[in-house]
């Protein structure tokens, strides 16, 4: 959930930061969580459980290299995952929209990195300072992992939110947006499940695009107060295509002994990012006899030619190469060394293949709505409860999955191979 970074890399880092934070002279940001050393750690921090109390897991080695003031980032980030609701929120995608978790935990990491700002915008603004610093300076374009967008990108976030903190007084949501009215009324809100745990509020609310153009959502959930303002709040901000489904996991403060769930309000608004999407062109299996930037009859060498070497997987007959964090997994035949299967998974895995300037159509289909999808097939009604919908042609098999409204896996299978 946290920074993975390496231990050579962290050396590097602390070297660049520790020239810059030596001069600043603040007390660091603790949080108001349990902090446990774990030296064997190779994240800078990780939130975590210990038994059933929530604590920040730390490198105490990593924590000194960089210094207490820009470390207080690190904590809060981990504790914004912890108050969001994220571990639990992760553990509900697991067990119902496993193919959407590396989206939701990009999605996650950069809601900490907003809290977190926000957090310390008023308590250390030093720390903020510093980690914007961290990562111009020593990361740049570059990116330590797919779950985490670049340096630059992490500090622009970071400058934004600690800015809209700072602007915005306590308990007010002055910068969420009006939106279009009619946008929102194609986007359904309900709450699907809402409980007190000890001192804190869990919630789960699920949006749908009922429309036929894209928008932009921003949910915020919190306890109104007496003049019917949301205060305590947890604010989401995401997009929907027609037809997808977004489900929010989330908790807050419970301000008061007898506060309880059905005290939580919720307050959408949403504007429409782009026009009507054109009605899908018609695809068949013997689309797929390429796929990816691999076609039918590719042995592994091209595989390798094109995507680079990593430690294959191997089964009894089959060998698996994975790339992009398991965004892609190639399966090639041990015995005769051809491609037999290609797997694409998520939005990572497309964005990946067309940054090595892989434009294959197809990956479009990937992040799409269920319905869209389905058009496509021309298989407008199928079984509701259904979540793979194949087709078979030409010794091609390609499986689009669909767990909700969003079809997020492409398999294709090449025969005779």
């Amino acid at each position: 959930m946290s920074l993975p970074l390496q231990r050579g890399i962290l050396h590097w880092l602390a070297a660049i930061l520790l020239l810059f934070v030596s001069s600043l002279q603040a007390q660091a940001w603790q949080p108001p969580l349990r902090t446990v050393p774990k030296t064997d750690l190779t994240d800078v921090a990780v939130a975590g459980y210990a038994g059933d109390e929530p604590v920040i897991f730390f490198n105490p080695q990593y924590m000194q290299w960089l210094g207490s003031v820009s470390s207080a980032f690190f904590f809060a980030h981990e504790y914004g995952h912890h108050h969001l609701g994220h571990l639990k929120g992760l553990a509900e995608v697991m067990k119902k929209e496993p193919q959407s978790m590396i989206r939701i935990r990009q999605e996650y990491e950069m809601e900490a990195d907003c809290y977190a700002a926000a957090l310390l915008a008023r308590e250390a603004p030093q720390a903020v300072e510093a980690i914007i610093t961290l990562f111009e300076t020593a990361q740049g374009e570059g990116r330590i992992d797919w779950l985490h967008p670049s340096g630059y990108e992490r500090a622009d976030l970071i400058r934004s939110c600690a800015s809209k903190a700072l602007s915005a007084g306590a308990g007010e949501d002055t910068d969420f947006p009006a939106g279009d009215p009619e946008a929102s009324r194609y986007v359904t809100l309900t709450q699907s499940d809402a409980r007190r745990d000890a001192s804190r509020l869990l919630f789960t609310y699920r949006c749908k695009n009922t429309g036929h153009r894209p928008v932009r959502c921003s949910v915020l959930v919190g306890l109104p107060d007496e003049k019917e303002a949301i205060s305590v709040v947890s604010k989401f901000v995401f997009e929907l295509f027609p037809g997808d489904v977004r489900t929010i996991h989330g908790n807050l403060a419970a301000t008061g002994e007898r506060t309880t769930a059905l005290d939580l309000s919720a307050r959408l608004s949403c504007e429409f990012i782009g026009p009507e999407l054109p009605e899908p062109k018609k695809i068949s299996a013997s689309h797929f006899l390429s796929f990816a930037g691999l076609r039918s009859g590719d042995g592994a060498s091209e595989v390798v030619a094109r995507f680079g070497m990593v430690m294959p997987r191997h089964g009894r007959f089959m060998s698996y190469l994975d790339y992009f964090n398991g965004s892609m997994s190639i399966g090639c035949n041990r015995s005769t060394k051809k491609v037999v299967t290609v797997d694409v998974v998520g939005l990572d895995g497309v964005k990946a293949l067309k940054g090595l300037g892989i434009n294959d159509p197809k990956l479009d289909f990937i992040g799409k709505s269920r319905e869209y999808v389905l058009k496509a097939l021309g298989d407008p009604s199928p079984d509701p409860n259904a979540t793979e919908f194949s087709r078979d042609a030409d010794g091609v098999s390609v499986i689009f999955s669909c767990y909700g409204a969003e079809c997020s896996q492409i398999t294709v299978r090449w025969a005779g191979r």
